[in-house]
C-alpha cells in the first residue's frame, strides 16, 4: 500500500494573495469603537426590519423606529448635534455607512404638534432634486412615572422627529458672506436658480414655504441647493389663492 501526503490546502483567509485575506485584514484593523457601532446599528436594523428602500429613496418615506434613530444618533449625543433647525436641533446619524440627518422637535408643554404634522404631510407631497429627500418621521410616546410634588405621576413621553439626506456642505448662509466665500457667478447663479425650481415645484402643489431663507436652503456636495424646513408651511387648496395685478 502506497501512502500519499495529503495535499497542502491553503484557506483563502489565510492567503495572503486573496482578496478575502485582504478584506479580513482590513476588517481587524478598523477601531473597536467603530466596530461596535456598526454592529449595534445593524442589530437594530435587522430587528426592527427596516426596508432597504428607507436609504435607497425608492419608496415613499415611513415610519421609522424611535430605537433606530436614537441608536444612529448614540442618543442624541451633543457630539453629533450639527446645527439648529427651525422649531429643533439637527443631529447627524450613520445608517450603514451612509449619513443622514436627524431632526428632534423639543418637547414643551405647550408643543403644537401641527407643526410637526405639518412638515411630515408637506415633506410627504415633496419630491424634487431641490427639496431636501425625506427619508421618514417618527411620532412617539412612552408612559413614564415621574415625581410631582412628592408622589409619583404617571405621564407621556413625547418624541417628534423627522430625518433627512444629510448636505456635506451645510447652509447656504456659511456661503453669502461679504467675502462670498470664493463662489463665482457661475455657481450663484446656478443656486438661484435651483431654488427658483424648488420654489416653483412647491408651488405647482399649492405648498407655500412662509419661511424661505439662507438657514433653509442646503447645499449638496456639487452646491446644488435643496430647501428644507417646511414645518411652518401651508397647503393651499384650490380655489383659496388669489392672484393679484397691480
Amino acid at each position: 500500500m502506497i501512502e500519499k501526503d495529503n495535499p497542502t490546502i491553503n484557506e483563502p483567509r489565510n492567503d495572503p494573495g486573496s482578496s478575502l485575506h485582504q478584506v479580513v485584514q482590513r476588517f481587524r484593523a478598523l477601531p473597536i469603537d467603530t466596530l461596535r457601532e456598526h454592529s449595534r446599528v445593524d442589530t437594530v436594523f435587522v430587528e426592527l426590519n427596516v426596508p432597504e428602500c428607507l436609504l435607497e429613496g425608492s419608496k415613499k418615506p415611513g415610519s421609522i423606529p424611535f430605537q433606530l434613530l436614537q441608536c444612529i444618533t448614540e442618543n442624541f449625543s451633543d457630539k453629533r448635534e450639527i446645527g439648529q433647525a427651525g422649531f429643533g436641533r439637527l443631529f447627524r446619524g450613520v445608517l450603514r455607512q451612509r449619513n443622514v440627518t436627524v431632526k428632534r422637535l423639543p418637547m414643551t408643554k405647550d408643543f403644537d404638534d401641527h407643526i410637526f404634522s405639518n412638515e411630515v404631510k408637506a415633506m410627504m407631497l415633496s419630491q424634487h432634486k431641490n427639496i431636501v429627500q425625506f427619508l421618514g418621521y417618527c411620532s412617539h410616546t412612552e408612559e413614564t412615572a415621574i415625581e410631582y410634588q412628592g408622589e409619583l405621576i404617571k405621564a407621556d413621553k413625547r418624541e417628534r422627529l423627522l430625518c433627512y439626506e444629510y448636505l456635506s456642505n451645510r447652509s447656504l448662509d456659511r456661503h453669502v458672506s461679504d467675502a462670498s466665500c470664493g463662489l463665482g457667478w457661475r455657481e450663484r447663479y446656478q443656486i438661484i436658480k435651483g431654488i427658483c425650481e424648488g420654489l416653483h415645484y412647491l408651488h405647482g402643489n399649492h405648498i407655500v414655504h412662509v419661511n424661505l431663507e439662507p438657514t433653509n436652503i442646503l447645499l449638496d456636495d456639487n452646491m446644488v441647493p435643496k430647501i428644507a424646513d417646511l414645518c411652518l408651511s401651508e397647503l393651499i387648496a384650490e380655489g383659496q389663492y388669489q392672484t393679484v395685478t397691480e
